[in-house]
């Protein structure tokens, strides 16, 4: 009976066995990361369309968990930056790169115009389009024209009436340089029409 007690003690003593049980511990941790997967960090990712100069507190945004090493390049609720604005338009689903705030106002302003012809369908929220000026009351004989007013608007909101007599508005997202071009339009006898797309 001695002889078999030695035999079982010398097994625990064995080096191959305790490589072993390393092996098998190793093999454990490993199976635990992998089934946990990489760490998760909340990130910003817009709800809908979010305009430049919203403040981040104010916008359209939820919450969502990527891998920590794709986070860094992306504004989340721990960044402490809720008071600062985006700078960029926003499509539904995308993420807040943290190269798009500012802490300052943007530059340009919101204006709602008349338009002298519906807005192309096509025009939603966020989307870039020129504004024309058609001239109109021109003299007899003298054929009506048509000039750019500004290069490169943001589309904030288009208005469509159901009755075709009412007149289409929209609101648009403007550079503070394209103010006073567009206020004089307003102030004459001439239309504006929005032409989707800017100008290169």
């Amino acid at each position: 009976m001695a002889e078999v007690r030695r035999t079982k003690a010398s097994r625990w003593r064995d080096p191959r066995l305790a490589g072993g049980i390393l092996l098998v511990a190793i093999s454990a941790v490993a199976g635990g990361y992998l089934v946990r997967g990489p760490e998760m960090v909340p990130v910003y990712r817009a709800s809908g369309t979010v305009m430049p100069g919203t403040v981040i507190s104010e916008a359209e945004l939820s919450v969502a968990e990527v891998p920590a090493d794709v986070a860094v390049a992306y504004l989340g609720p721990n960044d402490g930056k809720d008071e600062e604005r985006i700078t960029a338009v926003l499509a539904p689903g995308e993420f807040v790169p943290v190269g798009s705030l500012a802490q300052e106002r943007t530059d340009g302003n919101v204006l709602v115009v008349p338009l002298l012809s519906a807005a192309p369908g096509t025009l939603a929220k966020g989307s870039h389009a020129q504004v024309w000026r058609v001239r109109q009351g021109q003299p007899a004989g003298v054929e009506s024209s048509a000039e750019l007013v500004a290069d490169d608007v943001l589309i904030v909101a288009v208005d469509t009436p159901e009755m075709m007599m009412d007149q289409s508005t929209a609101e648009i997202r403007v550079r503070d340089d394209q103010i006073s071009p567009i206020l004089a339009v307003l102030g004459s006898q001439d239309g504006i029409v929005l032409v989707e797309g800017a100008l290169p």
